[in-house]
């Protein structure tokens, strides 16, 4: 909900000609109005981010994010003039990098066009993919994640005639995966987070190798993989523009059977325009 009100803040101030935001080191208070003896709003919190609306000769109009509301009032100027009050990064950032992934479900049964029944051991694939990525905001953030994810499983068949032996079997997919991430910065400072995503991806290749030979995969046999994970992780900023995160991720895929387990880790940079 809170996002939705965000976007909503944005979009009824993309008429202005800009949109300033601040950091503000120390708390300072936020009146209704302003003139003297005006109540106050709210007090500011230590490196809260602040939007500067309208400047003026002697207070300067704010809005601040409480409860889900953006509220508007007024600032003193002299607030403002510390030289440790930045301008911060947009609440938008764009980035790009990389994931590792192994994932595991048990063996199952399949038959093969010339009727030969096959048992499977567990399936287990590890694989590297390459993702895209945005970013809203920098304390108690969302991301959205496009990865091309690929798999890579192997496993052992043994058939149903008991004079052959077991033949390796391998099952690649490439994948088109939309994540959707939402983390908690418990600390002052947000360098660690943690949460959860939900994820859907579908598969639009696919590679089935059984001793050997290759078999044809029909294009209703194409998964889709619907799940999700919990994630914990660490972001560091370099520089106003720029920051990196690294990120563990442990979850599955609930509408497979068998399920799927995943265990996954993530390096990646942002830019913040």
């Amino acid at each position: 909900m809170s996002l939705l009100l965000s976007l909503f803040f944005i979009i009824n101030t993309a008429g202005a000609a800009e949109i300033e935001w601040l950091n503000l080191p120390n708390a300072v208070p936020v009146f209704t109005k302003p003139i003297e003896g005006a109540s106050l709003l709210v007090m500011t919190k230590e490196g809260e981010r602040i939007v500067i609306r309208k400047r003026g000769d002697r207070y300067t109009r704010v809005q601040v994010l409480r409860g889900g509301k953006w509220r508007a009032g007024y600032v003193f100027n002299t607030d403002l003039e510390s030289p440790d009050v930045v301008t911060s990064r947009g609440e938008f950032g764009f980035g790009a990098g990389g994931l590792y992934s192994y994932l595991k479900h048990a063996g199952k049964d399949f038959e093969t066009d010339d009727q030969v029944q096959y048992s499977t051991e567990d399936f287990m694939s590890t694989s590297f993919s390459p993702f895209l990525l945005m970013q809203y905001g920098q304390e108690d953030f969302w991301r959205f994640i496009f990865t091309y994810r690929l798999t890579a499983y192997t496993s052992s068949a043994n058939t149903n005639l008991s004079a052959t032996n077991g033949r390796a079997l391998s099952l690649d997919h490439t994948m088109y995966s939309a994540i959707l991430q939402k983390m908690w910065t418990p600390l002052a400072k947000p360098v660690f987070y943690y949460g959860f995503g939900l994820e859907a991806s579908k598969a639009g290749d696919a590679k089935l190798v059984l001793g050997g030979s290759h078999l044809p995969v029909a294009a209703e046999d194409l998964p889709t993989y619907l799940g999700g994970h919990a994630a914990v992780g660490g972001q560091m900023d370099f520089g106003r523009s720029l920051s990196a995160f690294a990120e563990l991720r442990f979850g599955g895929y609930v509408n497979q059977s068998p399920f799927i387990l995943s265990a996954e880790a993530a390096l990646g940079v942002l830019y913040w325009p």
